[in-house]
């Protein structure tokens, strides 16, 4: 065979060039969230969605068939008769969805009907492109997802992998591509070299009515025969002859409008992200993080630990979507986590977890490494005041910068890798400057496997967002000491180019701390631009910003709260604690070392506490998600 021409292979270049353009520019999908009684119609059967089962969306349709798709969209198991096969948990997809977002964990893949049983896995998964899908006589924009599962884990075995489960095991390595649809909330295509996994839209489902459902329905027991349970965490089944041939099982075809309940109608509804149910971990310190959303509006959220409330928030006008980020430490053996949602009316609604903690493990892993110097840097900006007098100045803003500084340099960072900008130091934090060293420094001297640090001590802004990206039609800014108030698109930095700094630097972990806030409000770190008049103010931005793993901000206070300054402190609040706990304070486990979910975990609580005595009302908010712990600063003895 000729090799291809040199014409040939620059075209194959650009058609591949355009393909990725034309993914790149998809708009992000956001994670839709189903009630129990919907229908999702397939050739062989209309499936209805019976009950919300294990943190899983269970689909039941006649002749002992199953479908459980995860709250995250993941295939959890898939069961037609006698022969199933379950991945417990899902590999994990993260949304919002976006082309080349990835991820993957350890888990385990269960087979019945063959003589595979139960096989430890690799899985990974990738979305890899938006395109365009024809099915059910229907072209659809859809993002296509490739799964992968392989019992080779790296690290794992010394010897072959497959010695360990024979050599049938080669059959669970596979794959498996989804596509899914915005448009119509459905995955409506999956391709797989397991017969058991393929599905196809081919039709509409028919036009049946969905009573409204206030909450998921308790599980009704479940006869021991014909309908089988995925079988229990590491039990493999007992071994059954190879599967009979299956046919091709058709795709998720969209519910007919009418199906879903108008949105004043939603019922009260938690979606837990983590922690998972049941799971075993070997880190105190974790996050739970859910959303809770109500067409009759969210009045209150509270979080408990082993019977012990640890997180409350409580919204003085009941809020649709309610984001919950509250860190948690864990006792050692198993612990119960409660988080219960509340209506205006008094409807409850809770979800449980249970988590596991086991310190022996935890212990007989090395312990996690001080941050280094030469792979840390930071840079760190103070604004106090502005040229232009319509600007109030920040009597304490300068002196935070300071004391980050300070606490950095004093826990082993290079003064080389710290960059101060305020109103004292040599670098004026004007805004040529602040993006010098957001997106130049940064970006030439981070490595992939450093640590980066950004704070930012002055006022926030909002301002009319004449392109309507933004739900709450603001746009918002950081204000350097330059900023003219009323022309900030021309003179500050606009929240959205973090994320293009964040992009620029090559380091995969970023933390920034933002001692800033938007409501417009008086009193606080924040003003209003010129005819802006800032109500209701969302953190919506705040998650398109961090969609990238790795990319973690943490604010002072909520969108629509104020960040206060206090004069018995001499520092901002938010910033008071922050070096508090980044000197000592927020080393919870007595390791040494403050992490990142530590501190959080201390300066939120100490916050709320002190804001709540004074008169204000502060929730800090970590948006973002990182792997693992990240170790920031050595505690001093304290």
């Amino acid at each position: 065979m000729c090799p291809p021409s040199r014409l040939t292979q620059v075209a194959l270049l650009l058609l591949a060039t355009v393909s990725l353009a034309i993914g790149a520019d998809a708009p992000p999908a956001e994670l839709p969230v189903y009630v129990v009684g919907e229908q999702w119609a397939l050739t062989d059967a209309t499936y209805r969605l019976d009950r919300i089962q294990r943190d899983a969306y269970v689909f039941v349709a006649d002749g002992n068939r199953e479908i459980w798709l995860g709250r995250d969209l993941g295939l959890r198991y898939v069961r037609r008769g006698s022969d199933s096969i379950e991945v417990d948990p899902p590999p994990g997809l993260t949304w919002p969805l976006t082309v080349g977002r990835r991820g993957g964990r350890i888990t385990f893949a269960r087979f019945r009907g063959s003589e595979l049983g139960e096989v430890e896995v690799q899985s990974s998964w990738r979305v890899m492109d938006f395109e365009d899908v024809e099915v059910a006589g229907r072209k659809m924009g859809a993002f296509r997802i490739l799964y992968q599962l392989d019992p080779e884990i790296p690290g794992r075995f010394r010897d072959n992998p497959y010695q360990r489960y024979g050599p049938i095991a080669r059959s669970a390595k596979f794959d498996y591509t989804v596509w899914y649809a915005p448009d119509v909330r459905r995955i409506v295509r999956v391709q797989s070299s397991k017969p058991l996994l393929n599905f196809e839209l081919q039709g509409a489902p028919p036009a049946i009515a969905q009573a409204p459902v206030a909450a998921p329905k308790p599980e009704p027991p479940r006869p021991a025969a014909p309908r089988a349970e995925p079988p229990a965490a590491k039990t493999a089944p007992p071994a059954a002859p190879a599967p009979p041939a299956v046919a091709v099982p058709p795709a998720v075809a969209a519910p007919p409008a009418a199906a879903t309940p108008p949105a004043a109608a939603a019922p009260l509804t938690i979606v837990m992200r983590h922690p998972v149910d049941g799971s075993l971990v070997m880190d105190a310190q974790t996050v739970v993080a859910a959303v809770v959303t109500s067409g009759r509006g969210v009045g209150s959220v509270t979080v408990s630990l082993n019977g012990i409330e640890v997180a409350r928030q409580a919204e003085r006008t009941p809020q649709p979507s309610i984001v919950v980020t509250a860190p948690v430490t864990l006792r050692e053996g198993g612990n119960t986590i409660v988080l219960t949602a509340r209506e205006p009316d008094g409807t409850v609604r809770q979800e449980v977890r249970t988590v596991t903690f086991e310190r022996e493990r935890s212990a007989a892993r090395p312990a996690t490494p001080p941050p280094s110097p030469r792979a840390s840097w930071a840079v760190i900006i103070g604004v106090g005041r502005y040229e232009n007098p319509k600007i109030p100045s920040l009597r304490y803003a300068v002196a935070d910068a300071e004391a980050v500084y300070d606490v950095l340099i004093a826990s082993g960072y290079k003064k080389d890798n710290v960059l101060l900008l305020t109103d004292r130091a040599e670098r004026k934090p004007t805004l040529r400057n602040m993006k010098y060293a957001l997106g130049t420094f940064l970006a030439r001297s981070a490595g992939k496997d450093d640590t980066v640090i950004v704070y930012f001590a002055g006022h926030g802004a909002p301002e009319i967002d004449p392109r309507g990206v933004e739900k709450d039609g603001l746009a918002k800014y950081l204000i350097p000491s330059d900023a003219d108030p009323d022309d900030l698109f021309s003179t500050a930095l606009p929240m959205d180019d973090l994320q293009t700094i964040f992009d620029r630097i090559e380091a995969e972990r970023v933390v920034a701390f933002l001692d800033a806030c938007y409501s417009g409000a008086g009193g606080g770190r924040t003003f209003a631009a010129k005819k802006t008049r800032a109500v209701n103010i969302d953190d919506l931005f705040l998650d398109r910003l961090t969609r990238s793993k790795g990319r973690v901000i943490i604010t002072a206070a909520r969108s629509n709260e104020v960040s206060i300054e206090l004069p018995d402190l001499g520092h901002g609040l938010f910033t008071y604690y922050l070096t508090e706990g980044l000197r000592g304070a927020g080393d919870l486990n007595r390791d040494g070392i403050v992490s990142l979910q530590e501190l959080y975990e201390y300066v939120q609580q100490q916050v709320v506490q002190k804001s709540r005595a004074v008169g204000a009302n502060m929730h800090p908010l970590l948006k973002g998600e990182l792997e693992g712990v990240l170790p920031l600063t050595k505690a001093r003895a304290r």
